[in-house]
């Protein structure tokens, strides 16, 4: 019988989680969230002046190049690990402890919202979504992207399938959001629409993971989900063995002069609040 779901359960293990990442992030599953920053950006036509506020910022790839455009960028992260990690990479961008369903900010004081990959990090999605149209002022843009479910033949299938052949899925890991649902267009339209948001639109982008060796793949995995490294971590020492050798072993197919490039497909769903013009 599936385990209940207990959002504060599941906060507590991700701010746990993520507490412990700080610096480690960037040269690991950095390589492929930094590849979001300027889709991200485009879709909520962030330039100069633009009043921005990137939520679930993590290392900060996301505020500061908002920043380099000459925005008006503030980043929020629920980890103080991680937000120091991020105030330390980009000292000239701005960077606080919040939290993107209850966000300490002004009604209607932003022209755009924007989020990497954090929506399956979130306990209550839809309250992170209503904050960005509360925040928002008229004609203000929301962004924001996910990761598309994994599928065979890509980076996130890699573990999937390997803790499938080696490991024990069933581990008393906390049961979270179902992955990959805002991956899916008609649900973030349904939840959007729901906010109060309106023209949603979709589509999708394709990170590559690179700069790593198949031997270090694996690695790379474990450091960019709380999630993937809690079932890991719960699993015997001589099945975490196996997995790690088996996701080497597949990510050698993906090896080019000893470069692992292996595709992420990811989703990017974007909206405006309405009342200007």
């Amino acid at each position: 019988m599936p385990r209940p779901y207990d959002p504060a359960a599941f906060s507590e293990f991700e701010r746990h989680g993520w507490e412990r990442v700080g610096d480690s992030y960037d040269e690991s599953f950095g390589r492929l969230t930094r590849q979001s920053a300027e889709p991200l950006l485009d879709a909520a036509q962030v330039g100069h002046g633009t009043r921005v506020l990137d939520v679930a910022c993590g290392p900060g790839y996301v505020t500061a190049a908002a920043a380099a455009r000459g925005a008006q960028a503030m980043g929020v992260d629920f980890a103080a690990s991680v937000v120091a990690a991020a105030q330390r990479r980009y000292p000239q961008a701005r960077f606080r402890q919040g939290d993107a369903e209850a966000l300490d900010f002004p009604d209607g004081g932003l022209d755009a919202v924007v989020c990497s990959f954090g929506m399956p990090h979130f306990p209550h999605a839809e309250r992170a979504v209503a904050e960005a149209f509360r925040v928002l002022g008229p004609g203000g843009c929301y962004a924001f992207t996910d990761w598309i479910p994994s599928q065979p033949g890509t980076f996130l299938g890699l573990f999937g399938e390997v803790l499938k052949r080696y490991g024990n899925t069933r581990v008393p890991v906390p049961v979270g959001p179902p992955m990959g649902q805002f991956a899916d267009p008609d649900y973030c339209a349904r939840v959007l629409t729901g906010a109060g948001f309106r023209q949603p639109q979709f589509s999708v982008f394709t990170p590559i993971l690179t700069g790593v060796p198949a031997a270090r793949v694996v690695d790379v995995l474990l450091s960019g989900s709380v999630r993937t490294r809690g079932l890991f971590d719960l699993q015997t020492p001589e099945a975490q063995a196996a997995i790690r050798a088996g996701i080497t072993a597949e990510a050698r197919r993906f090896e080019q002069a000893g470069e692992a490039l292996i595709p992420s497909p990811a989703s990017l769903a974007w909206a405006f609040k309405p009342g200007r013009g």
